[in-house]
């Protein structure tokens, strides 16, 4: 049975700003289902049946609500032409906030979101796939050491350039870095430069 590898670098902005865009996603998707529910036609199960195709869960919903009487003549009542006299629900805002939800950073994603008791989550499996795409992986005893020979290796620079200026502090070194590590200026206009490690790289070098 093949281990699962073991996560030994989360990208914390990264997922820290997937989570929230989630979130604001979720929030969307949430008032879609408000919408639904102020119409007042039923109860709803798949939530991305509704977001991409909101007119036709509506019509749905309507007709099975609607019965057509039998006629007693030899004429037959059409339900098309009965659903015209009826003042019917305006589905016009339920599309609105469908095209909203749809349109925002991860709104789209399927299989995201879930309802529960009228509330709408996240699918657990589906967000963390997202959450975790710069998380880097492995069970290799020597990978991880590289991993954490590459941590102190950063750890020092930032302990150096703190105590003897370099080499962060001068153009030479910045250069040097640039594209290995990302380089940033912590304080400005005349702060040190700090070291940090990039996770696509070091998914490149741990992962292969």
């Amino acid at each position: 049975m093949k281990t699962e590898s073991k996560i030994i670098f989360r990208d914390e902005i990264y997922a820290q700003q997937v989570s929230k865009d989630m979130e604001a996603a979720r929030l969307k998707v949430q008032q879609l289902l408000d919408e639904f529910y102020k119409l007042d036609i039923g109860d709803i199960e798949n939530i991305n049946e509704l977001q991409v195709q909101p007119q036709k869960v509506y019509n749905k919903k309507i007709d099975s609500l609607v019965d057509v009487p039998k006629s007693s003549s030899k004429f037959k009542i059409k339900k098309e032409a009965m659903l015209a006299t009826l003042d019917l629900p305006d589905p016009g805002p339920l599309c609105k906030a469908a095209q909203a939800s749809l349109k925002i950073s991860y709104g789209a994603v399927p299989d995201l979101f879930e309802i529960s008791e009228r509330t709408v989550v996240l699918n657990t499996q589906v967000s963390e796939f997202y959450i975790s795409m710069n998380d880097v992986r492995t069970n290799d005893p020597e990978k991880i050491k590289l991993f954490e020979d590459i941590k102190k290796y950063v750890e020092l620079s930032n302990i150096l350039r703190d105590k003897i200026g370099l080499p962060l502090s001068h153009p030479a070194g910045f250069q040097f870095f640039r594209g290995i590590f990302s380089v940033t200026q912590k304080s400005f206009p005349a702060g040190l430069y700090s070291l940090e490690i990039i996770p696509q790289n070091l998914k490149k070098w741990i992962q292969g």
